[in-house]
């Protein structure tokens, strides 16, 4: 008997999978929505007891609850990561709704990027990459569901309706700042899409790549065609800052800016 319904089982995952990959497949387009600013909650006359704060609001729920109580912080580009500049009593707001897994402390007495030092400013299109990785084959040099974009690449393997066996992919990029005697901030800007209708919940994370090729998946990008802003830690890879952007889910890199200030 165990051995029929197993079988049944079988017989009845192959038939979804097989249903779905001859789905009529619809085109998906996603046009640009422009992202809130990290420093939408403060002015440029509060510059004082500053905190660097991440929002790690991964679903709707979560996106929701912070969204009702500051409608003016900037939250545009829907469930991700976001890196907010607050104080205090815009983090006590947060704590009475958020549980301390989904925000974080990233700087106390964070100030301000002063913008009368020197910075430096470099944009990379989406195929320039300094290096990809995949054990399925899974990037393709695409813009696929992103409107207007050009030069991209997209991480993940297939193009039709859902494919719930998606692969994984990375992409990396690798910046060379100009000589520098100390740094004040860096910042990275991701810019792209998921470019499947499935999950509607975002599976690509962007980190920074270490002298051994390692990187961590600090910061979850949405899933809309929007700027994925980040304040980034002073990690090297040799003389380069390298972002590296991972997925599962055809999530199509338009392109990747960083900001260097020093």
């Amino acid at each position: 008997m165990r051995r029929l319904i197993k079988t049944t089982y079988i017989f009845l995952g192959f038939s979804l999978l097989n249903g779905q990959s001859n789905h009529p497949t619809e085109k998906i387009i996603k046009e640009f929505t422009p992202a809130g600013r990290i420093e939408a909650l403060v002015d440029e006359g509060n510059s004082i007891d500053l905190l660097l704060v991440q929002l790690d609001l991964k679903n709707d729920s979560l996106f929701n609850l912070v969204s009702d109580i500051f409608p003016d912080m900037e939250l545009f580009s829907g469930p991700a990561s976001y890196h907010r500049i607050m104080n205090h009593h815009h983090l006590k707001q947060i704590q009475r709704v958020l549980t301390d897994e989904y925000y974080f402390i990233l700087i106390e007495n964070y100030n301000l990027p002063n913008y009368s030092r020197e910075f430096w400013i470099e944009t990379k299109q989406g195929s320039e990459t300094q290096g990809t990785w995949s054990e399925d084959d899974a990037i393709e040099y695409t813009c696929s569901c992103l409107s207007g974009a050009s030069d991209c690449v997209k991480l993940g393997w297939d193009d039709s309706w859902w494919n719930p066996l998606d692969y994984w992919g990375e992409a990396w990029y690798g910046f060379q700042p100009p000589y520098y005697q100390s740094v004040e901030e860096i910042r990275v800007t991701v810019r792209g899409a998921q470019c499947d209708a499935l999950p509607v919940w975002s599976e690509t994370y962007m980190g920074m790549m270490d002298d051994n090729g390692n990187w961590s998946h600090d910061f979850e990008l949405s899933i809309n065609y929007t700027d994925n802003e980040y304040v980034v830690g002073n990690t090297w890879s040799g003389s380069m800052l390298m972002p590296r952007i991972g997925s599962e889910d055809n999530y199509c890199i338009d392109h990747v800016k960083l900001e260097f200030y020093y």
